[in-house]
């Protein structure tokens, strides 16, 4: 399958016509990434918006590293990330990393920026994309959030902390008493 049958499977761009694929297309560099592959580092700002066209990306969130590492959400094939920092010109809020060799397809910051002030039917179905992805991460948030509040007991909230946290240190640090001791 070539790229541009690849995007008319990609639900968020149903509706586009040939010539909006083809020039959304054309606009983009297919790429080959190695394992481990660091996109974007959150806090960093947006230089591209990624879809991915086979293979794996972990979604992660490491503001303090001395608390750990927040294992988001994994993308797979068709999925797009990177894009709300372009469309709201923010810095990324998160850092992807490949899991495994990942074939994905780039659209540099410069070519977005044409294409979503330009071309209206375009920007619209980037607008979707956001939009889809703002729900499932309220929807994921919004689930963990339910099973740590509804855990029958102690340990079972920290079993479900302890899923989406992959390097928490930050029992450790308390163990450690940092103050000084009285006078």
């Amino acid at each position: 399958m070539n790229f541009h049958e690849f995007l008319q499977t990609v639900p968020e761009l149903a509706g586009l016509t040939h010539e909006e694929a083809t020039t959304l297309e054309r606009s983009m560099v297919v790429k080959d990434y190695p394992d481990d592959f660091e996109f974007f580092k959150e806090n960093k700002p947006g230089k591209a918006v990624y879809l991915i066209i086979k293979g794996e990306v972990a979604v992660t969130h490491e503001e303090e590293s001395e608390r750990g590492v927040l294992q988001i959400t994994r993308l797979h094939d068709g999925e797009w990330f990177g894009l709300i920092s372009l469309i709201a010109d923010i810095k990324h809020e998160a850092s992807c990393k490949t899991v495994g060799p990942v074939q994905a397809a780039s659209l540099p910051r410069e070519a977005f920026r044409l294409l979503y002030e330009a071309n209206v039917p375009i920007a619209l179905h980037f607008q979707r994309i956001v939009a889809r992805q703002l729900t499932r991460d309220y929807r994921a948030i919004a689930e963990l959030l339910r099973q740590v509040i509804f855990a029958e007991t102690k340990d079972e909230a920290q079993d479900v902390f302890n899923k989406v946290i992959t390097r928490y240190r930050g029992q450790e640090r308390r163990s450690q008493d940092r103050r000084s001791p009285p006078v």
